[in-house]
């Protein structure tokens, strides 16, 4: 039933964009579209209406962490978001996936010349766009339009046509730490080097570091581009400010751990002995602590239950002896909320993520495990924020990651002169410690549609 069903949606689909029915499918489109509301919560069928406040539109919300949800909750616009599927729906109807090549060379964020195959798909795709968005916009509303990522290949369009129509797009990107290690700068330097210019109205980064590589590599100009940090990071610092000390009687350590292949690389780990072995001893040593402290809780924290970490653990664990389910001080929980998990923790553990300097920031003991046997590799070109490890305890060994986090949990307190590094250290990073990351994204909005409206006069 649900194959004659979609073949059914796609049979009309198609009839009706190929005819050009624009109106039918705006009005279609304007009752699948959601509205979040300042609760955060979304509803289904928004009306135009007319309060003042400017309408924007958020492509691939799903990729957000929460930003969209922050902007609504500032009282100073209202947000709606198209879900993913009906955008890539539309998308799929001009690329299609089994007759072009545009996805596997991802020409689609690149230059094309006229002759190339995926030229013609794009113009065709922008073509039918110029004729359907001026009819949704106007259907909503919708004064501007914004997305996560330069990479997102159905944003790619849709923004650019939404620039020339008169919509500006601004590309709020969702990734930083553009310049956290050499191999993440040599890699965006390469990809900048190879994408199209930014055709967007106005990109926002969360970092000037970020901000200053997209120029210098000619992505964007610099009156096109702000770093105006993280959005989400704003009730993150004020919970920060007024939180009180944890009564549980229990200590806990949180490990975000890192996977294998994204973080030492496949090639790494298949050549270098010691690569591979740093992953074994980190989470481990982290499993046994847990086994000899039973009044300790450790908490590792992967990104899901089907990332690739968790896959490549279960075989450690088991080559090791180890038996998760047997140890009942030692969880792994996917799912819990970070924010929250930071503000528990008595010892924060990890490597290569940006809640380093979450929990950094927030006064916590921060461990990195950075083992003898990565350093002095090929491995050590990617290790994050190697320029700011004298404001965390590095462990260089089993023996030392241990040592560390039993010290830590007995003695928690941070150095003034320590805190005020891991400051300077967060705000060029990630975001303002003024709590103003929202604001400054809700004034630059509404300056580029004010500045996009008065070009239509």
């Amino acid at each position: 039933m649900k194959k004659i069903a979609r073949i059914l949606f796609y049979s009309i689909g198609r009839l009706a964009i190929f005819n050009k029915w624009y109106g039918l499918i705006a009005w279609f489109y304007s009752k699948v579209i959601e509205e979040i509301t300042v609760e955060g919560k979304t509803v289904r069928f928004p009306k135009k209406l007319n309060d003042g406040k400017i309408v924007v539109l958020v492509l691939n919300a799903y990729a957000f962490r929460g930003d969209p949800e922050c902007l609504a909750a500032s009282r100073e616009l209202r947000i709606l978001q198209i879900p993913y599927h009906w955008q890539a729906r539309l998308l799929y109807f001009f690329y299609k996936y089994e007759e072009t090549c545009c996805y596997g060379a991802n020409k689609l964020t690149r230059y094309i010349e006229d002759d190339d195959q995926c030229y013609q798909h794009k113009k065709a795709h922008r073509e039918w766009l110029y004729g359907f968005l001026p009819k949704l916009y106007e259907n909503l509303g919708i004064k501007c339009v914004i997305s996560p990522h330069i990479r997102y290949l159905q944003d790619v369009d849709w923004g650019s046509v939404s620039r020339k129509i008169g919509i500006p797009h601004i590309l709020i990107s969702r990734d930083s730490r553009f310049t956290a290690s050499a191999v993440t700068k040599n890699y965006m330097i390469s990809w900048l080097k190879s994408l199209s210019k930014f055709e967007g109205s106005h990109l926002i980064v969360q970092s000037e570091f970020d901000r200053q590589l997209c120029i210098e590599h000619d992505y964007v100009s610099a009156d096109r581009i702000s770093s105006l940090g993280c959005i989400r990071m704003d009730s993150f610092l004020k919970r920060v400010k007024t939180a009180k000390p944890t009564m549980s009687s229990r200590k806990k350590i949180v490990f975000f751990p890192f996977n294998l292949r994204s973080v030492l690389n496949v090639a790494l780990a298949r050549e270098e002995s010691g690569a591979s072995q740093f992953f074994v001893n980190v989470n481990v040593s982290l499993a046994r602590l847990a086994i000899k402290n039973p009044e300790i809780d450790v908490i590792i924290k992967p990104k899901s239950n089907r990332a690739p970490w968790c896959k490549e653990v279960d075989v450690v664990f088991k080559e090791s002896g180890i038996f998760q389910q047997e140890i009942p001080n030692l969880y792994i929980e996917p799912y819990l909320n970070v924010q929250n998990l930071i503000l528990d923790a008595d010892v924060f553990c990890g490597l290569n993520t940006t809640v380093l300097l979450e929990a950094a920031i927030a006064e916590k003991p921060v461990i990195i495990p950075y083992f003898k046997e990565i350093q002095k590799t090929k491995a050590e070109e990617v290790v994050f924020f190697k320029d700011c490890f004298h404001l965390f305890d590095i462990a260089e060994s089993i023996e030392d990651l241990e040592s560390l986090i039993l010290h830590r949990l007995n003695n928690p307190e941070i150095d003034g002169n320590i805190m005020e590094g891991r400051k300077v250290m967060f705000e060029g990073y990630v975001s303002s410690l003024n709590c103003d990351a929202t604001e400054k994204h809700v004034a630059l909005i509404k300056q580029v549609v004010a500045e996009e409206s008065s070009k239509d006069l």
